[in-house]
């Protein structure tokens, strides 16, 4: 968009409002495409995590007041216990993964991306937070 002179901000004085519908919208509009069009921020690729461990444990945000418990499931697999909710932890390549809510059909979640250091998560980014690691 840079050669096109276009550029989307979007403020807002809340937490936790859905930006991504206005922003991707405002970007379809002056693609001349629907406001509406489907759009895919991640996929899920077909790799297994090689060690999963370097992501487990527990992550808070004192601003946001959230914790969040990332686990090993029986078959090996993440999940994350946060906000009362149990989400299974996708792996969309390199260290981020989708948060799918378990017991859903959904096929796209929430991007999570763990910024790891010397073999260690040592915090994890959702929206536009960065949840630091506590255990």
């Amino acid at each position: 968009f840079k050669s096109g002179g276009f550029a989307v901000s979007i403020l807002t004085n809340l937490s936790d409002v859905e930006r991504e519908p206005l922003l991707y919208g405002a970007c379809f509009v002056q693609q001349s495409l629907p406001v509406n069009t489907e759009y895919v921020l991640h996929r899920a690729v077909d790799e297994t995590v090689e060690v999963p461990s370097v992501y487990i444990g527990v992550y808070q945000s004192l601003e946001a007041g959230v914790k969040a418990k990332v686990a090993c499931d029986e078959s090996g697999g993440l999940i994350c216990d946060a906000m009362g909710i149990r989400f299974n932890l996708v792996f969309a390549g390199e260290t981020t993964f989708m948060m799918i809510p378990q017991g859903t059909d959904l096929k796209q979640g929430d991007p999570v991306k763990f910024m790891v250091r010397d073999g260690k998560a040592w915090g994890v980014v959702y929206k536009s937070r960065v949840f630091p690691r506590k255990e």
